[in-house]
């Protein structure tokens, strides 16, 4: 199946840019999104494509579709298939070559039986009974980072918690060294801004393809390391499963590596700093759960909600023609999720633009880790490291506060990610 487009998903991202003087919609869905305001708020934009048109065509014929329910029948859709979108797309994002077929390899880029042999090999490995085996070692992580800042009064957390937080969990829990995780991170920066936002361009794809052969080649150099001297981590128990036949090949192990290290903590280290900005942003929030820390899970839950860490879902590729909302989207079509969107949807919960910590976690059905066959793998594990930061960070620094208006807050570039990029603090 071969995409109505050239241009990769969201290509419209390079019509504009953060100097553009305030964009409306109708000017660009995606010059809209890149506007520097609306990196840090989106959900004006969001709101109106939900209730004036919520199964879009933008800019650059990608599909965007908005409605809660909308949003969930497509994802649960099998004619929108990640897999043939991963395939097609791998081409316009890197330069051709290696990085080609590593991206081809990920979890996330699979359906059906593919998807499904490659996913067992880890579910165990993050089902909610084996991440609690890790909270002690998460504990550990949370304080001895806090440890560290508390004596300062003042920091900021980007770069001394949120980030080192997931870090050093994936990376225990895979048995890869701590010490690379500058490396790791700048690699992740570079593919997470490009395999979602795609803009089409030689030097990018160049780059793209550059960080992942790097990436690849650095997580090939622990396996063999591994396969030497294997050892409790889960590379090891990959290793393991591959050679009892689970015909995992070097490709697709190498990917779902690099794919479990990235994925493992930018969406996380995001959300944590969301948690922070959003409630010290609203101090009888922030006051009412250091008083009742027994609110943490339903807050977690509203952080999810409230400030998704991603606005888009990756896209997926009609396999034939759909039809959403009494619009017919052409097979090989491109579609995105505004799980952003979805997620503040009023059809769906009472009030969706207040943030509330008491809003009862077991009725906030929020679309962030997705749903069904692709529902994000690390989503027991994300949970328990935000609870954990969140609660730890609250009760050590009950006096926690933002050094600068929270409408200063720098963001980070891009289109479709919603965090600080900075988040100074003091106590």
């Amino acid at each position: 199946m071969q995409p109505s487009s050239t241009t990769s998903p969201l290509t419209d991202v390079g019509t504009g840019g953060p100097d553009a003087d305030n964009p409306t919609l109708g000017q660009g869905t995606c010059r809209y999104l890149l506007d520097h305001q609306h990196r840090r708020d989106p959900y004006d934009m969001l709101r109106e494509l939900r209730e004036t048109e919520p199964v879009h065509r933008s800019d650059a014929g990608t599909w965007i579709i908005s409605d809660h329910q909308l949003v969930l029948d497509a994802i649960r859709d099998d004619r929108l298939s990640r897999g043939a979108a991963g395939y097609e797309t791998a081409e316009t994002l890197f330069e051709a070559g290696p990085a080609v077929d590593l991206f081809r390899g990920r979890l996330v880029n699979s359906d059906g039986p593919t998807h499904a042999r490659r996913r067992k090999l880890v579910n165990r490995s993050f089902t909610p009974m084996a991440v609690e085996r890790w909270r002690p070692f998460i504990e550990e992580t949370v304080d001895s980072l806090i440890d560290a800042i508390e004596p300062m009064g003042t920091a900021d957390l980007i770069p001394t918690f949120c980030y080192p937080v997931p870090e050093r969990v994936i990376c225990g829990m895979l048995g890869v060294p701590y010490a690379d995780h500058e490396l790791i991170e700048e690699w992740t920066q570079v593919l997470n801004n490009r395999s979602v936002t795609g803009v089409d361009d030689e030097q990018q794809r160049r780059r793209a393809a550059r960080a992942l052969i790097a990436f690849g080649d650095y997580v090939s150099g622990i396996v063999e390391e591994r396969r030497q001297e294997p050892d409790d981590g889960l590379v090891s128990q990959l290793i393991a499963a591959s050679a009892e036949g689970s015909s995992l090949d070097q490709t697709e192990l190498v990917a779902m590596i690099v794919e479990m290290i990235g994925g493992g903590h930018d969406t996380t280290a995001n959300t944590i700093a969301n948690g922070v900005a959003t409630l010290l942003d609203r101090p009888k929030q922030h006051r009412q759960l250091v008083d009742h820390p027994e609110l943490i899970e339903n807050a977690v839950e509203e952080i999810l909600r409230y400030r998704s860490p991603v606005q888009m879902s990756l896209n997926r590729l009609a396999t034939e023609d759909v039809e959403y909302g009494g619009v017919i989207i052409p097979a090989g079509s491109f579609v995105v999720l505004a799980l952003a969107g979805a997620n503040r949807d009023p059809a769906f919960l009472s009030e969706p633009e207040e943030f509330d910590v008491t809003r009862d976690g077991a009725d906030n059905r929020h679309l962030s880790f997705g749903f069904g066959p692709h529902h994000c793998l690390g989503a027991s594990l994300a949970r328990t490291e935000v609870r954990v930061a969140l609660s730890r960070l609250f009760t050590r620094l009950p006096d926690l506060r933002l050094t600068c208006d929270p409408g200063e807050l720098p963001y980070r570039q891009s289109a479709l990610i919603t965090a600080p990029a900075e988040l100074p603090v003091s106590w």
